[in-house]
């Protein structure tokens, strides 16, 4: 009963918390007040019967109220009680309110989750964009030169390269190069080569083993990490309020969001 503590979701309030706890009260002793206050004028104007029955239809009266109205209050208040925490945080909010009193507890509420959430973006949203996004196996210069002239075109069309000018061989595979920027040989966020050198007791025994492939992630300004480690990087994003962008170049993963002067110009 003490809870009927509302807010009116517009900077005003009421309460009618005391009310309902000395309602039952009020209740109990109010047949015997009108019992004391009414006998004397009901007696003398209607007599005893008259009098006594009267006597009994208000204690039938208070009784149906105390019984019947107090219970459907409680439930009615109960109600307003529960869409009154979920509105303001749930559990929480009524936790912090049952541990700090209204004072605390009724403070300005956190905006909403999509309040919140403004200008941020959601893990499915950063999901579905870092599975748009092309990845390729690492190739050493030693490496693109051996493949063939439509396989080096189709690896530039991958990253949205258009090879016009490109007349011979070794023209794609020096776009293809400088198109890494300074990504092309190593990645940024865990600061390792793609192709690390063997230290000289492992040189003889995996010179015929064959290496695993290393599968780099390109982003939409052209750089190139690993996928694991730039999905962390945008994945850990979404705790905080930046939004997920380039390491190097700060351009944004998603194409709804801004770009920062660093971003719009590209893989460097």
């Amino acid at each position: 009963m003490l809870f009927f503590y509302f807010s009116s979701g517009h900077g005003g309030s009421w309460s009618i918390g005391p009310l309902i706890a000395l309602l039952p009260i009020l209740l109990q002793l109010a047949p015997y007040v009108l019992q004391s206050g009414l006998a004397p004028v009901l007696t003398f104007s209607w007599g005893p019967t008259e009098f006594h029955t009267s006597k009994g239809l208000i204690s039938a009266v208070l009784m149906a109220v105390n019984y019947l109205l107090i219970p459907a209050i409680g439930v009615w208040g109960m109600a307003r009680f529960v869409r009154w925490v979920r509105g303001n945080g749930g559990w929480r909010f009524l936790l912090r309110l049952l541990l700090q009193g209204y004072q605390a507890g009724g403070a300005p509420r956190a905006p909403a989750p999509q309040q919140r959430r403004q200008g941020r973006v959601t893990v499915e949203e950063v999901a579905d964009a870092l599975t748009k996004l092309p990845t390729e196996t690492y190739m050493t210069p030693e490496q693109l030169a051996a493949l063939p002239v439509h396989e080096l075109k189709a690896l530039l069309h991958g990253r949205g390269l258009h090879p016009t000018n490109c007349l011979e061989k070794s023209e794609l595979v020096r776009q293809l190069l400088q198109h890494g920027g300074s990504s092309a040989d190593s990645c940024s966020i865990c600061c390792e080569d793609y192709v690390p050198a063997a230290a000289p007791s492992q040189a003889g025994a995996d010179a015929d083993a064959e290496e695993s492939p290393v599968v780099l992630r390109v982003l939409r300004c052209g750089h190139r990490f690993h996928v694991e480690c730039v999905d962390k990087w945008f994945l850990s994003a979404t705790d905080y309020t930046r939004a997920p962008a380039c390491p190097l170049c700060n351009a944004p993963l998603l194409p709804g969001q801004p770009s920062s002067s660093n971003g719009s110009r590209g893989a460097q």
